[in-house]
């Protein structure tokens, strides 16, 4: 095709669409797997499989936003440009214009966000520009001339199914069907599904108002729901590592989210299980379940979900999507891929190659975890009308701000329980996507599906004001939702007894027939005789400890209810030259420790230099914990605190945990998520 000739047809603007979608897509995906590899420190730790899908997601927004693009750009240009006669004949250099400018906008604007090209208008911006915009010309115009000769002797009809093909067979690559299988084992398939940072009270089958968990809820009806579970310990690393061992952090060894790992001494349940014969896989969607920790230890395949959620930010197509999504206000028809999309797409992928066998899936989804920031079609669903005085998404800093100028205004508080429960909300989405291909597999009726969540969280309105995970042991963060479906629904209904979550580990080996073998050394008995039992039983004492910061000191504890002062001011912020200073022992022997029995529970803050404080409360009268009993209820109180303290006394270091270095990088990932500041 002669770029300069005087008629340019539909053919040529076919042809000339055509080549320069292929190009421009071609050299944008390009670039978006090199960034791949230099900007994500999660890319190059992905197996090979994982990787691939990646890739492959990039090659799709890529691919299809130009695809767009250009059917916009060819039938404009095909109705315009025959108009204009001076256009007309420089109709090739138009595309390429046109290309070139989208190209060379794409790229720089992640050039900017990694801070390669400098400030816009000074010097070296200016001269990266022009070296950039000449690289993507002779890219764009070389190549074009050979698509161009490849692909002119087909005529348009052809170009165009050449071109639906391409995308169709992108399209087919990136979501597969599932279909049925018949399975010849007897032992039941195991299916784990945890959340982070979800609190029992907002879950919509414990009786929250709002319906947070629709999908949820049918299965709830289906299970054996625990009313009154409990978390070891607010914090995401050692709650999950608890879950996975059957025994508090204290035994192995991982006490905060920092630089710890578990030791190859700890037994996994997913050893146990992948020694039985099963297939083992697991999906983490929370970067502190980096396989750096260990926690896939027994895992044959452990994909790691947020990877994803970064790499999604290096693709230009799929950025472009978001742009223009919001601008023409479609968010209710397209939300931005993120963490349970993501979470839920690993997880069906490795599903459907292993639905044949028997299998242990544990799925870890990070939503309501920070920042609160829902796709707008499930923010809506609650009326989130305060996020725009909140200013957007509500992250730590948001908290921070609210922090300066306690108490916080009655609709901050009613925009962050808002966007909690719609993060919620679209991670119940996202578990139904699950659930859905369980059951068109044929799985439902051969599988344990157990749910939890591995703490609870501050929503700003309740004790101190306080937002977040980590630094206490109420009911807001230590209560978590708990339930198990039994195949062909042999049991269900409520056990309202107090029992902590840890007891996963036994309850599965006890279902498996293996807790005899395999359950020495746990700290948390099997659930099974609490379900099997016609009246309620007495469950024996369960305990708790907070997570990474020292114990507010009392006296703080008093201003900050007085006055409201500021809880941040009590927390050291530089955790990593605290422990090299004064040492874990007085990390650890700071820690707040709590002891459910029945409905008492008792809370231990250990104090600097005066007088150690407890909190003793009726959870039956006061679920909210409010009224401290220990005065007035002088026995119970007594008989908590001798077994509190004595199992406070157990808690000997070293435990059989290994300390390992953070990079940079991870740290400030781990600052991301605001575990510190």
């Amino acid at each position: 095709m002669d770029s300069g000739k005087d008629s340019f047809g539909l053919k040529d603007h076919l042809l000339c669409g055509s080549a320069f979608w292929l190009i421009s897509s071609t050299y944008i995906t390009i670039l978006t797997i090199v960034n791949f590899h230099l900007r994500n420190i999660y890319f190059v730790g992905l197996n090979a499989s994982d990787r691939f899908w990646a890739v492959k997601i990039a090659v799709w927004y890529n691919f299809s936003f130009f695809f767009i693009f250009t059917v916009v750009l060819t039938l404009a240009a095909s109705l315009l440009l025959s108009r204009v006669s001076f256009l007309k004949r420089k109709s090739y250099w138009v595309y390429l214009s046109l290309f070139l400018l989208i190209c060379v906008v794409l790229q720089s604007s992640q050039l900017l966000r990694f801070k390669v090209l400098g400030k816009p208008g000074n010097p070296k911006f200016i001269a990266m520009i022009i070296i950039l915009t000449g690289i993507v010309y002779l890219f764009l115009f070389l190549l074009s001339k050979v698509i161009l000769r490849v692909l002119a002797p087909l005529g348009p009809v052809s170009v165009v199914l050449f071109v639906l093909a391409s995308v169709a067979f992108l399209i087919t690559g990136a979501a597969a069907g599932v279909e049925a299988v018949d399975h010849k084992y007897n032992r039941p398939n195991i299916l784990l599904i945890s959340i982070d940072t979800l609190r029992g009270d907002h879950c919509s089958f414990n009786g929250y108002f709002r319906k947070t968990t629709p999908n949820l809820d049918r299965l709830a009806r289906e299970s054996v729901v625990f009313s009154n579970a409990r978390c070891c310990n607010p914090l995401t690393l050692p709650s999950l590592s608890s879950i996975m061992t059957g025994t508090y952090p204290q035994k192995h060894g991982l006490r905060d989210n920092l630089n710890y790992r578990l030791g190859d001494e700890n037994l996994t349940l997913a050893e146990i299980l992948k020694k039985e014969g099963y297939s083992t896989g697991a999906v983490v969607a929370n970067r502190v379940a980096h396989s750096s920790r260990k926690l896939n230890q027994g895992f044959e395949y452990y994909g790691e979900s947020f990877a994803f959620d970064y790499l999604s930010h290096l693709i230009p197509g799929l950025i472009s999507y978001k742009i223009l999504v919001e601008a023409f206000g479609l968010e209710n028809l397209w939300h931005w891929r993120s963490g349970a999309g993501y979470c839920t797409d690993l997880a069906l992928r490795w599903l459907e190659e292993h639905c044949r066998e028997k299998f242990f899936l544990w799925v870890h989804y990070m939503e309501p975890h920070l920042p609160y920031d829902p796709p707008k079609v499930f923010a809506d669903t609650f009326q989130a009308a305060a996020k725009t005085r909140l200013k957007g998404k509500f992250t730590k800093d948001t908290l921070y701000r609210i922090y300066n100028r306690l108490p916080p205004r009655q609709e901050e508080i009613s925009a962050v329980h808002q966007l909690y429960d719609g993060e919620i909300l679209y991670a119940d989405h996202e578990i139904d996507r699950l659930l859905q291909t369980v059951e068109e597999l044929g799985l439902f009726a051969n599988t344990v599906f157990i749910f939890t969540s591995d703490h609870g969280e501050g929503l700003v309105d309740e004790h101190y004001w306080y937002g977040g995970h980590g630094h206490f042991i109420f009911s807001q963060d230590i209560k978590v939702p708990l339930f198990i479906r039994f195949p062909k629904q042999s049991r269900k209904g409520t056990v309202n007894a107090p029992l902590s979550n840890i007891a996963i580990f036994a309850t599965v080996l006890d279902i498996l027939g293996t807790l005899d073998e395999y359950g020495k050394g746990t700290d948390a008995a099997s659930l099974l005789p609490f379900i099997q039992s016609t009246k309620e039983e007495n469950p024996p004492a369960i305990f708790a400890e907070s997570g990474d910061r020292l114990a507010f000191d009392p006296r703080r504890i008093e201003a900050i209810k007085v006055g409201g002062e500021n809880p941040y001011r009590v927390i050291p912020r530089k955790k990593q030259t605290l422990t090299k200073k004064i040492g874990l022992e007085l990390l650890n022997e700071k820690k707040l420790r709590a002891i459910i029995d029945g409905d008492w529970k008792l809370i231990y803050t250990p104090a600097h230099q005066e007088a150690e404080h407890f909190e003793l409360y009726n959870l039956r009268e006061d679920p909210d914990e409010r009224i401290d009993l220990s005065r007035q209820s002088p026995r119970e109180f007594s008989r908590l605190k001798e077994l509190l303290l004595s199992w406070v006394s157990s808690d000997t270091l070293p435990a059989p945990s290994e300390a390992f270095k953070l990079s940079e990088r991870e740290m400030e990932a781990l600052k991301a998520l605001g575990y510190f500041r």
